[in-house]
């Protein structure tokens, strides 16, 4: 699963990086939601707008936030650093705070620039460089930080790791707290089926009380739901 994992990762991240110049050039404060007004007729977002909307909406009601797992670029290069960060030093990795009512709140922000109370016509789109690199420093001590605490995305579909057929579900009788999921879990401390749960599926072949699997199995290799 690692292998075929990283290997839809790779090709994710090659495919939306070749596209993301011409987005630093979107003339509003938010890419991706204002593309069918847009003046810019060169630009990719005029025809992947709705393809991604419905990739992310789709994956999500299958299986949870397995775009955030498998698709997300950001989240591989975050993970890319994070690998690089504990390869030179395994001390790189701090304690950062994390809220859970900070992605919320983040949320609330990008909607409420997103519906149009936010006056967005020609407002360079310049300070996503600076928020993104911001992060992906911030990674390198703290793998997936900007997934933990600001991702709009992430949170917006994160409930439907609570009813997607093909999420993960963890059995919590059957749990021996061996916590081996959460030592190898890219979100780090991170209970599996979860709302910060990214369905990557590294877990499954780790836990020894065979607790964790697809919510969609009735039952699991211990003949239980």
């Amino acid at each position: 699963m690692r292998i075929v994992r990283w290997l839809v990762q790779t090709i994710s991240l090659l495919f939306f990086y070749s596209i993301m110049l011409p987005i630093s050039y979107c003339p509003y404060k938010l890419p991706w939601v204002w593309c069918s007004s847009c003046s810019l007729l060169w630009c990719p977002g005029k025809w992947l707008q709705k393809p991604l909307l419905f990739l992310i909406l789709g994956t999500g009601l299958l299986s949870g936030r397995t775009f955030c797992g498998f698709l997300c670029p950001f989240g591989t290069l975050q993970e890319i650093v994070s690998g690089i960060s504990n390869r030179i030093s395994s001390s790189a990795e701090a304690e950062l705070l994390s809220p859970a009512w900070a992605k919320w709140l983040f949320l609330v922000v990008v909607l409420w620039i997103a519906t149009g109370f936010y006056t967005p016509e020609f407002t360079a789109f310049d300070w996503a460089p600076l928020v993104f690199g911001i992060f992906l420093f911030l990674s390198a001590f703290s793998n997936r930080y900007w997934c933990k605490l600001a991702c709009p995305i992430g949170t917006l579909i994160s409930p439907l790791n609570k009813i997607a057929p093909f999420s993960i579900k963890r059995k919590k009788a059957l749990c021996i707290d061996c916590k081996e999921c959460e030592k190898n879990c890219p979100m780090e401390k991170t209970k599996p089926g979860s709302l910060d749960c990214i369905n990557c599926f590294l877990c499954l072949p780790l836990c020894k009380a065979s607790s964790i699997r697809i919510r969609s199995y009735t039952k699991s290799p211990s003949n239980t739901n």
